[in-house]
């Protein structure tokens, strides 16, 4: 039986444990991390969180809505067991009647069949980090491998970097301009879940710095037991001369490979950053945007 949970209701542990436990384990789908984007939230569970969808509610003009929330690339259904069509279908088919207007990211890869839903096939990448390695880095392409060497000529450095405001800035300076949609007030948000993710040991922020010590790339990746992402982060001109994001990338992978089972580049469905990606080896993914008007 499927049940809609309101926000109080939630066994904040269980429900962790599920997201944890699932295929596909993201932080975006903790508590804390929901409590953050989206406050409302309410969540659709099975039986004793033996799978779950959580729904970030809002509320506009007295309707009620389900969209995707700001630096939450996918929600979905999450299970230990690979949630089979029926079991997805069921899930959307339990969405409440109140709500009017659907458009969120699903972490499926097949289209369903299911009635009253539009369904976009978009895609990211991933790289296997179960291996060694050498095995890895064997994948590389030559740029890659050209961008490294540049890098340790120049005698960059990485070291953490626990300010999240320095990494914020930087990406608001060198990213964030670009991106209408992302007004000042979505920066404190962003803080918060930064902040958050390292209270929560599920966060962390790195920094690449030139050989007098000044910072010219920084990045924040966030991780569960299985899997660490690429979550936000930018370089300066000096720092993309140097390669520093390849390099910053690389420094990942050589300390996660064997303890982790996939790094997440939550990439993109655009041509020239999936193509970066795929520069180390990754490979494409989907998932799928589903809307639906009531």
């Amino acid at each position: 039986m499927i049940s809609l949970l309101s926000r109080k209701e939630i066994d904040d542990t269980r429900w962790n444990a599920c997201i944890e436990q699932s295929q596909h384990p993201s932080v975006t789908a903790y508590t804390w991390y929901l409590d953050i984007v989206a406050p409302d939230w309410q969540a659709l569970v099975l039986h004793n969180y033996l799978a779950v969808l959580p729904l970030p509610v809002k509320k506009k003009y007295g309707i009620n809505y389900l969209l995707q929330p700001l630096f939450t690339k996918l929600m979905g259904i999450y299970a230990k067991q690979q949630p089979d069509e029926n079991l997805v279908c069921k899930f959307l088919d339990a969405i409440p009647s109140s709500i009017k207007y659907i458009d969120i990211n699903i972490n499926q890869t097949q289209r369903l069949n299911i009635s009253g839903f539009t369904q976009k096939e978009k895609s990211y990448q991933m790289l296997h980090l179960n291996r060694p390695y050498n095995q890895i880095a064997s994948g590389y392409h030559e740029n890659v491998v050209r961008s490294i060497k540049k890098a340790n000529k120049q005698h960059v450095f990485i070291k953490e970097m626990s300010d999240t405001k320095d990494i914020i800035k930087m990406y608001q300076m060198q990213v964030g301009y670009k991106l209408k949609h992302i007004k000042k007030a979505h920066y404190k948000t962003l803080e918060t879940i930064l902040v958050k993710a390292q209270e929560q040991g599920r966060g962390k922020g790195l920094g690449v710095f030139d050989i007098n010590g000044q910072s010219i790339a920084s990045a924040f990746f966030m991780n569960t037991t299985t899997n660490i992402s690429f979550y936000m982060g930018s370089s300066t001109k000096q720092g993309k001369q140097a390669g520093a994001m390849t390099f910053l990338f690389d420094y990942i992978f050589k300390s996660y490979c064997e303890s982790h089972s996939v790094f997440d580049f939550e990439g993109s469905s655009i041509k020239s950053i999936a193509d970066f990606n795929k520069k180390f080896g990754a490979e494409d993914y989907c998932y799928r945007q589903i809307k639906k008007v009531k």
